[in-house]
């Protein structure tokens, strides 16, 4: 990180950078394995997509956060995007629009079990970042990482995913990468500060075969090149940590499960895109990289937002910005006490 840069003024805590989506969420007694099933309820075009998600884990503990979004979208339903996205309350959107082609849909069918299955709509004419990212548009993008304390990057071109990290660097942007498919080939050589993902794409990513998920994070944390913190997420078990500066490894147990009202259905997607919205908020904040406690306690915060999107619990939400402003708190104790100290 660029400390000089951080000094400069940064209008927006945190900016997401991924393919927004369209989701149609439809809640089913099963997930048909022979074709058949009943629907329970559905939700149509939702927010969907890291870039939403990480937004709402900000802010739900942070209401006063200065939240931007970056993402290519389909010219002709590029109001339709911005109409879903009014709820999330983000002050500044970038939105990338493509003629001729349509923003990302999905079909997101869940049990109120939690199983899952998302089914991918008009693939032919969908935009993507590969193609559709001109070099007016690279240029605005580039623009509101550097006006933001954090940059959240998810499942971007691998070549892309690194000259942004570069770029957030050299600007003093913390940098959280969240990444997919395309950049599991390249991931052990990008220096982002933060890195998380979940058990499965660390197999995928590392090739293990072994049975145990703390061997699997083991082989990861040697894989890559993440400067602050490693962050392995188990789909509602315990999250794998590795402190690069403070050099702890932590295994943050699971939080309790709420209780829950009658008929309300858990939501299964976006939990891991939800913490890390929260953590790359509160990582962001100070001017330099925070370690030790102060990180365990962000991931901790942002397993309990995790955990309040998947169960649908509202009322949690004012528990968890008291938890936050008592972090942000702390983080400012700590770096007053360290800038003393090297006066």
């Amino acid at each position: 990180m660029n400390a000089d840069a951080r000094i400069l003024e940064k209008p927006f805590d945190l900016v997401a950078v991924s393919l927004f989506t369209r989701d149609d969420r439809e809640y089913l007694d099963c997930l048909p394995s022979d074709g058949r099933a009943n629907r329970l309820m559905h939700e149509d075009d939702q927010p969907g997509g890291l870039c939403s998600f990480v937004g709402q884990g900000a802010r739900n503990v942070a209401p006063q956060a200065k939240l931007a979004l970056c993402s290519t979208v389909g010219e002709a339903d590029q109001g339709a995007v911005h109409d879903a996205l009014d709820a999330l309350r983000f002050q500044r959107i970038e939105l990338f629009a493509v003629a001729n082609k349509r923003t990302n849909h999905s079909r997101v069918s869940m049990t109120p079990s939690g199983e899952r299955q998302i089914v991918r709509l008009e693939r032919e004419r969908a935009v993507n970042f590969d193609e559709d990212l001109n070099a007016n548009a690279y240029r605005r993008l580039r623009a509101v990482i550097s006006q933001s304390k954090t940059v959240v990057l998810g499942h971007l071109p691998s070549d892309l995913t690194a000259g942004l990290i570069d770029w957030a660097r050299h600007i003093g942007t913390l940098a959280v990468l969240c990444p997919g498919k395309s950049q599991f080939d390249t991931l052990g050589d990008l220096r982002t500060h933060a890195l998380i993902l979940n058990t499965d794409e660390a197999r995928t990513v590392t090739g293990s075969t072994s049975d145990s998920t703390k061997t699997v994070f083991s082989e990861l944390n040697r894989h890559v090149q993440a400067e602050q913190a490693v962050i392995m997420t188990t789909g509602g078990g315990p999250v794998f940590v590795a402190d690069r500066k403070g050099g702890n490894d932590w295994i943050v147990p699971p939080r309790p499960a709420p209780v829950m009202a009658k008929g309300q259905f858990v939501l299964p997607v976006g939990c891991g895109d939800v913490l890390a919205g929260v953590v790359g908020l509160a990582l962001g904040q100070p001017r330099r990289l925070v370690q030790n406690e102060l990180l365990y306690d962000a991931i901790v915060l942002g397993q309990a937002a995790a955990t309040a999107h998947y169960y649908r619990d509202s009322a949690s939400r004012e528990t968890l910005q008291a938890e936050y402003q008592r972090l942000l708190a702390r983080m400012t104790r700590d770096q007053n006490a360290a800038q003393k100290q090297a006066a």
